[in-house]
């Protein structure tokens, strides 16, 4: 028996993945129907043991590096990739991470292959030491894998009585997450969902999440072009539906009808794959304890609630192909889940660097000594007449900056982390206008990386709920680059207001204009050449934007040029005496009727915007 394991470079999602694994066996036709037989020449069925010997040796390699599949619209402005193949798990196998910081036993994967899905005695394709697995026998002892489960079983404890994945209750009401039958697996119970609150293979928990009944509703029935992207299919002798990507291109010699059955052989599926084509299983459903049959049906759980007792489904046959607006299934019932990973926006700060920007800017609260992001992009801070944040009831205003305030700063002088690192002036409410005092390890040649990175006030201190260090603050050249060399720069970025805040919009990489909307790049113009409301910017935010606001700038506890001019912070001194001003700090500045510029300059003393950013790795 030769084993030769094919690994293919995804250039699309810059990664390692398994794309198939070729196995060279003696030829022996038992276990395949008659069906998989004529449709199949070319594949090869084997002794089971043999079967799960071999897939034990390479499941490190298919495993460990997910496959992402896409893009697909999930509503006018959202583009979601789907994971590899459907969820599994095992209570018997290894432990694994969650996202409230707890471990727990078990295992969570994605199926080895789209086609793959757990069935019952007869039916199915998923094996372990030899032996069939069956969902019929989960438990929480089962050493076998299981891929039909009640709604919201993530294994966190909701406050439903039946919260883990090998929970066989057949109340429908032992799964009200929060006790209550109008709860989503979204918001304050986003854990309940399977990938928010899970590690599944090497990602890390809240990778991945379930979609919603109306980002199934928009992605089946409403997607432009949707009716010729979908479709039932065999795949290796398995039915299911297929989903098409948005940007849909038919590899070459195969056809697909999304009317007509299509059968696609493993390699001829491959190919399918890798355009970023999904396929759903037909795994039917699981009662208790009791797996239904072998049918062409396939049943998979949305996040959303439905009337009492039930939970929205999207269910699917070969004849009727999807129906969803008001399916339903009791949330005892055990269904498939199909996880989706949101896209995320990138923008390019060098050659081979890309980062996601912070939802807002920084915010900081002395009382509480809490830092949080802005709660909408365009919040700002401001002073007495300006700014759109609150605190119990009075508006925030950085000019009554102190170490005793109990309301949100958002304007802070350089450097000013908490971290003790040699300057005068560390707290995030220093107001000492001695810039001196602000030299990073008493050294003015020092910037925010480095020995001296904990100054960055995103690498030293939790914001909300992420641990220090999630963030940090982008260098001048990085900056540069953004602005003024990446790729197309010059249209991605432009003067606009936001919900009557004015302030300077950047755009992602790969940006896309959303349906209905428009954008005016400039580099030298007015607030007033983009203009969008609350639910505009909506879109444009989903679709990767970020809004800097004009936040103005602090000097001591006097404010000046708030909803005027935006003046953030970059992590870098400025060292080169040929550009002037040396030793004062880098800025990204822009003003109405000026220049998007960055190459500006303050004084360390100055009380300036923070926008974090998060390396993507």
């Amino acid at each position: 028996m030769k084993r030769i394991f094919l690994i293919v470079l995804c250039f699309a999602c810059m990664q390692f993945v398994c794309a198939q694994t070729v196995l060279i066996l003696p030829y022996n036709a038992n276990g395949l129907t008659e069906e998989q037989k004529a449709m199949n020449p070319d594949r090869l069925a084997y002794p089971k043991s043999m079967k799960e010997s071999i897939r034990n040796e390479i499941d490190f390699v298919c495993n460990t590096k997910i496959m992402e599949l896409g893009p697909f619209s999930v509503s006018a402005y959202k583009k979601v990739m789907f994971s590899p193949g459907n969820l599994q798990f095992n209570a018997a196998k290894g432990s694994h991470g969650c996202a409230d910081g707890t471990s727990q036993k078990g295992t969570w994967r994605f199926a080895e292959h789209q086609w793959d899905y757990v069935g019952g005695e007869e039916c199915g394709t998923v094996y372990i030491n030899g032996e069939k697995c069956n969902n019929a026998f989960i438990s929480a002892t089962y050493t076998g894998w299981i891929d039909l489960f009640g709604w919201g079983t993530s294994g966190w404890k909701s406050g439903a009585n039946a919260y883990q994945p090998y929970s066989t209750s057949t109340k429908n009401e032992d799964y009200y997450p929060g006790n209550s039958y109008t709860t989503d697996l979204t918001a304050d119970y986003a854990y309940a969902d399977w990938g928010k609150y899970n590690q599944i293979g090497t990602d890390p928990a809240g990778t991945w999440r379930t979609l919603t009944k109306d980002e199934w509703q928009y992605l089946i029935f409403e997607r432009p072009n949707h009716a010729e992207l979908q479709g039932y299919a065999f795949v290796n002798g398995i039915g299911g539906m297929v989903l098409l990507p948005d940007t849909w291109s038919l590899p070459e010699g195969l056809s697909f009808s999304p009317t007509k059955r299509n059968n696609y052989t493993v390699s001829q599926w491959s190919a399918m794959e890798e355009g970023g084509a999904v396929f759903l299983p037909a795994a039917d459903r699981r009662n208790g304890s009791e797996w239904a049959y072998c049918s062409p049906v396939g049943l998979y759980w949305t996040a959303s609630h439905s009337e009492q007792g039930q939970a929205h489904s999207v269910e699917f046959t070969e004849d009727e192909h999807f129906y969803l607006s008001d399916e339903t299934d009791p949330r005892s019932y055990g269904l498939a889940v199909r996880l989706a990973k949101d896209i995320t926006p990138a923008f390019s700060v060098s050659e081979n660097k890309r980062v996601l920007f912070s939802p807002g800017n920084l915010q900081y609260c002395a009382a509480t000594n809490k830092w949080r992001f802005a709660e909408h992009q365009w919040d700002f801070v401001g002073d007495e007449e300006h700014g759109t944040v609150f605190a119990n009831g009075e508006k925030c205003n950085n000019a009554l900056i102190s170490a005793t305030y109990t309301g949100w700063i958002d304007l802070f002088g350089w450097g000013t982390s908490g971290w003790k690192n040699g300057a005068n002036a560390c707290p995030p409410y220093s107001t000492s206008t001695d810039s001196t005092d602000y030299f990073v390890g008493n050294n003015k040649n020092n910037s925010l990386t480095g020995e001296y990175a904990k100054a960055d006030w995103a690498v030293y201190n939790q914001i909300g709920n992420d641990p220090a260090g999630t963030w940090r603050t982008l260098t001048y050249e990085e900056w540069e680059y953004m602005l003024d060399k990446r790729p197309n720069y010059a249209q991605l970025r432009g003067l606009a207001t936001v919900n009557e805040v004015p302030g300077c919009v950047l755009l992602p990489d790969n940006w896309s204009v959303p349906a209905g909307m428009s954008f005016v790049a400039n580099f030298q113009s007015s607030f007033s050449d983009n203009v969008y409301k609350d639910a505009e910017w909506q879109k444009m935010e989903a679709a990767g934007a970020v809004f800097m606001p004009a936040a103005g700038t602090r000097v001591s506890t006097m404010l000046f040029n708030a909803s005027e001019w935006g003046s953030y912070w970059t992590a870098s001194v400025n060292l080169n005496p040929t550009l002037g001003y040396r030793d004062m700090i880098w800025c990204y500045t822009f003003h109405e009727n000026a220049y998007i510029n960055i190459y500006g300059h303050q004084y360390r003393h100055f009380g300036n915007s923070v926008r974090p950013v998060q390396d993507i790795k």
